[in-house]
C-alpha cells in the first residue's frame, strides 16, 4: 500500500500501477477468485467478458465479504459477475 504523502502525488499513475494485473473470467467462482487473490497477495482483481475480452469490473475482498459472505450467498455457488463493482 503506498500512503499519500506530498512527494506521492507528485508521481505519475504509471509509476506506481501494477503492470500486470490479475484478470478473472466472469465465470470464476468467489472461492476461485478468493485462492487467487490469497496466493497472489493482493485484494482485488480485474473481471473480464471472455467473449468481448473487455474488462467488465472489479473484484475486491470486501466485495466478497459483504456481497457474499455477509449475505450468505455461498462461496461456491456465486460466480464473479454477481458481484463486481
Amino acid at each position: 500500500m503506498i500512503l499519500q504523502t506530498k512527494e506521492n502525488l507528485q508521481l505519475q499513475v504509471s509509476e506506481i500501477m501494477d503492470k500486470n494485473p490479475v484478470i478473472l473470467d466472469l465465470s470464476t467462482s468467489i472461492i476461485e477468485a478468493a485462492k487467487v487473490m490469497r496466493d497472489s497477495g493482493i485484494s482485488s482483481v480485474l473481471v473480464s467478458d471472455p467473449e468481448s475480452g473487455t474488462i467488465k469490473g472489479i473484484v475486491t475482498e470486501r466485495d466478497i465479504l459483504y456481497r457474499v459472505v455477509a449475505e450468505a450467498k455461498g462461496i461456491f455457488k456465486v460466480s464473479i459477475s454477481k458481484i463486481i463493482g
